[in-house]
Order: C-alpha cells, then structure tokens, then sequence
C-alpha cells in the first residue's frame, strides 16, 4: 500500500504593516473593554498579593448596619449577637478571631448560637462612638472586647445589652485561653424554645389569618 501525504503550501512570513495593524487592532480592544496591561515583578522580587494576608477587621464597613442586620437574623434564629472589638494591628485580637474561627469547640458554639460582627477600632480612633454607645470604653486602648447582645421582643426595640467584657480578661499564661472564652460565650446563650410552643403559636395566628403553617427542619451547618 502506497501512503499519500498531503503537500503543504510553503508558509507565509507575516509582513510588518499586517503585524502593525494586528497590534494596533488589538491596543483599541483593550481600550475599549478597559482592560490595563500588567507586567510580572522583577525577578526576586515578592508579589504584592503574595505576602498579604487576609485582616480580620473589615476596613470601610458599615458596623452599624451589620449590627442591625445580625439582629434581625438573631431574632428569628433565637441567637445572640457577638460583637468583636478590635484592630488589625492587635496580636490580642487577631488572636481571638483566630479562635473563634479555627477552634472546634468555639467555632461549633458560635456557628450554633452567635450572629458575630467584627467592628474595626482602627488603632483606637474609628468608631468610637458606636462602641461608647454599647458601653464599651477603650479610650484606655484596651482592645479586643467582646459585647453580647440580645434582640428585643419586637423589631422596633433596641437591642439588650447582655454582657461586655476586655477579652484579654478571658487570657491565661499571656494568651487567650479557648476554654474561658468557649465558658463565657456558653453563659450568655439564648434560652431555647420549647418546639411545641412555637408550633402552637403559629397554628393559632394561621388560623386567625386563614394561612397555612410551613414547618422548615434545619441546622447551622
């Protein structure tokens, strides 16, 4: 058997007014989308997004909104709303928030009966204001602190004011001890509600509504 193969035409070089215009085609693209051209770094030198590490303390948010928000879901979910106080420059509270987020044990007693917001002091000179208004002074740069709130009866009322603490109270040996913390948050927990009870009380303002009851079966995780 005789193979045949394909004859190639030769290949033609690209002449310089059509690699011109092919670039120039291509710079207006990207001017119109907007795009920017970036260039590697330097050989030995460490990428910006390389070396950053993640803050733990929001930086241009709203706490007040947050705070409001985390109440609303708090009243519905029966939780507590935990505030953390602090800043990204404090190894006290970076420490905490690593905690809280890393420990089996606290992160399961948060995930189970806290809204957490974290409000970013700065270094103590960003909202102050809000902090005094919950009754946190740290005029004395005592940072972090923990307060607990609780929801009112109604969504019109303010929120309860459950408990507030120097986190750096909850310490042991120079460091923040897990145990204490997961023992503090533990006693401010929200009072469960009896299932029963909450059924009832639907059926009855259903009936008085003509609606129906959709039970919903669910956990945090």
């Amino acid at each position: 058997m005789i193979r045949l193969c394909p004859v190639l035409a030769p290949r033609r070089r690209p002449s310089p007014v059509g690699l011109a215009l092919a670039l120039a085609l291509i710079l207006v693209i990207l001017v119109i989308a907007g795009t920017s051209l970036s260039f590697p770094v330097a050989w030995g030198q460490a990428s910006p997004m390389a070396t950053s590490k993640a803050e733990p303390f929001p930086t241009g948010a709203d706490p007040s909104a947050q705070i409001a928000d985390a109440l609303v879901v708090a009243r519905r979910e029966n939780q507590r709303v935990l505030i953390v106080w602090g800043g990204n420059w404090c190894g006290w509270s970076r420490e905490l928030v690593r905690l809280l987020e890393k420990d089996r044990t606290l992160a399961r007693e948060v995930l189970y009966e806290y809204r957490v917001v974290k409000v970013n002091l700065g270094r103590i000179n960003q909202h102050l204001d809000l902090a005094a208004r919950y009754g946190v002074d740290v005029s004395g740069g005592s940072a972090p602190y923990l307060t607990v709130l609780a929801p009112s009866g109604s969504p019109e009322g303010g929120p309860v004011i459950i408990e507030r603490s120097d986190a750096r109270a909850l310490a042991r040996d120079g460091s923040t001890d897990p145990t204490l913390v997961q023992m503090w948050l533990a006693s401010y927990r929200a009072t469960p509600l009896d299932a029963k009870q909450v059924l009832d009380a639907a059926l009855s303002d259903a009936n008085e509504k003509k609606k129906r009851v959709f039970i919903h079966f669910s956990a945090p995780w």
